[in-house]
């Protein structure tokens, strides 16, 4: 998991200011949030992902969010489309 989201970064799928979210990853992934919160703490560590007003995890260090719908089409291991991150901070 950690993975396909450090290549999503690398490849710019997940641009920098997208803000991920656990609950939609985890669903994405089709897993629990415990593996997609390690995953995400792992990519946190490494400083490709920076904490965001305690709702998600933002991508680089982005001083605007955006808050736009990431899908499972970024990832090429994945099919199905599904948001990943909440909805578009207003403005």
């Amino acid at each position: 998991m950690a993975d396909v989201l450090r290549n999503g970064i690398a490849t710019g799928a997940l641009e920098e200011g997208r803000v991920l979210l656990e609950g939609p990853l985890a669903e994405i992934f089709g897993a629990s949030r415990s593996p997609v919160r390690q995953a995400l703490r792992l990519l946190e560590r490494e400083g490709l992902l920076h904490a965001f007003d305690g709702r998600g995890l933002l991508v680089g260090r982005a001083r605007d969010p955006v808050r736009i719908p990431v899908t499972r089409g970024m990832f090429p291991s994945l099919t199905d489309h599904a948001e990943i991150t909440g909805p578009r901070m207003p403005a």
